[in-house]
């Protein structure tokens, strides 16, 4: 069982139900909060980095990565990225952990409530200490910084990292359900697995929905193939990570 459900995921909606009854909703802050914690923390940071590790950076730049994704509520980049490994691993098979082969509730929300024998990669515990720090202190992090911000700016808590990482978990649920359920989307190629690509949820995922795209080449950092498909995460990775890595 992912102790994350209990620890952050469920408290965190509940804590947004309370704020949303005294705070008020801010675009503006919501999308701040969305675009840094849903694009740059969990896609580009969680995913594309530290799960297959698609573009290079900095040990400093890792790092900022690794302290954002913390506030995407879904763990540290070392079990994140362990279990995305066994996911590639295993897809839609019985050994895959959020599979919709192993029911669609299952798929959606259903595997966190069970254990799985994903293993962290040890490996690289060893190569950065920060990341182990990350990986042992990540829900003390997260609450010490959450609480006190909670106390004296609600409306910050809320829109800023509330509701930004709530959005942003659900979107991943909805990509482990839709995108690899034939019923929805479609395939540019035929890989070994259900993958399907759903643009429009594409554009709310930040670019995680191309995903028979993504499962086609898993190491590229760039999931659009085609002019229709949206893909934010991968035009940011182009444009300021990889020009800046240049630089």
């Amino acid at each position: 069982m992912n102790k994350d459900i209990f620890y952050l995921l469920l408290p965190i909606h509940i804590l947004a139900l309370i704020l949303l009854s005294i705070s008020n909703f801010n675009l503006l802050l919501f999308f701040i909060g969305w675009f840094t914690i849903g694009c740059i923390g969990l896609e580009i940071g969680l995913h594309r980095y530290f799960s297959h590790k698609s573009f290079k950076l900095t040990k400093f730049l890792e790092n900022v990565l690794a302290t954002i994704s913390i506030f995407a509520a879904q763990g540290g980049p070392l079990w994140w990225s362990s279990s995305h490994s066994h996911h590639h691993k295993f897809t839609d098979t019985d050994k895959d952990i959020h599979s919709p082969v192993q029911g669609k509730f299952f798929s959606f929300i259903g595997w966190y409530f069970k254990s799985n024998n994903v293993k962290i990669k040890k490996s690289i515990l060893l190569k950065n200490q920060y990341l182990k720090y990350i990986h042992k202190n990540h829900i003390k992090i997260y609450w010490t910084t959450i609480i006190p911000c909670t106390l004296f700016l609600p409306e910050i808590t809320l829109n800023l990292f509330l509701l930004p990482a709530i959005i942003s978990f659900w979107g991943v649920n909805l990509v482990n359900l839709l995108c690899h359920y034939d019923f929805f989307g479609y395939r540019n190629y035929n890989t070994n697995d259900n993958s399907r690509n759903i643009n429009w949820l594409s554009f709310l995922t930040w670019g995680l929905a191309l995903h028979n795209n993504h499962h086609r080449n898993p190491n590229c950092y760039n999931f659009r193939n085609k002019s229709k498909e949206i893909d934010i995460s991968g035009f940011i990775i182009k444009k300021i990570f990889l020009r800046y890595m240049e630089n």
